[in-house]
């Protein structure tokens, strides 16, 4: 459901700038690159305690509003994992200069990772916000280097085939299979818009 707008100028493939940055030039010694890398972990921090905003107010709209069940200690875990995460990143950034464009890799990795396991808890391929994961390969093409973005590509693949075969089901008290299939096209609707809105602002 697995979560500062600032524009960003056109990526550089691989190191591409950060919010606020007026040159889109590439870097051009590795310690610019680590620098650029140092600004996109940044962003990805931003990004992160978005999606932990965003899936708290979806977990609260779903268990609350719309009456569906779901295993709140669980997912609760995940989302304060992602708080972890994002302090211990942040600490970690205020006393380094540069960021290499692994320690990227290993961040979105993780942001896929927690994002699997949300997605797991709450019916896996089934659940209208798989299509995040598009989000994270965005991120990952223009984030890191060719390489690190087709592993992290694949492993989103790989993420919701696992998805697809194994998950804990969602159940709808009270709604008939036309309400369910009303209410998969309303959250195929809403991940589209956040997909959109992300992508443009960020």
């Amino acid at each position: 459901m697995d979560h500062d707008a600032l524009l960003l100028p056109p990526f550089a493939h691989g190191s591409g700038p950060a919010p606020g940055l007026a040159s889109g030039a590439a870097p051009d010694s590795a310690s610019d690159s680590g620098a650029a890398n140092r600004r996109n972990m940044a962003l990805l921090v931003q990004l992160r305690w978005i999606a932990v905003a965003g899936q708290v107010a979806t977990i609260l709209v779903v268990e609350l509003w719309l009456g569906i069940p779901l295993p709140l200690a669980e997912m609760a875990v995940v989302l304060a994992a992602l708080v972890l995460l994002n302090l211990a990143t942040q600490l970690w950034l205020r006393r380094i200069p540069d960021v290499s464009g692994q320690a990227l890799l290993v961040g979105l990795v993780l942001d896929v990772a927690a994002l699997t396991a949300q997605l797991w808890l709450s019916g896996g391929a089934t659940n209208p916000f798989a299509s995040l994961y598009l989000l994270q390969v965005t991120l990952g093409a223009v984030l890191v280097d060719r390489r690190s973005a087709w592993v992290l590509a694949g492993l989103t693949c790989t993420a919701l085939l696992a998805l697809a075969w194994t998950h804990r089901p969602l159940h709808f008290p009270g709604h008939d299979d036309a309400a369910i299939f009303s209410l998969h096209v309303a959250g195929m609707l809403a991940c589209f818009l956040l997909d959109a809105i992300l992508l443009v602002v960020f």
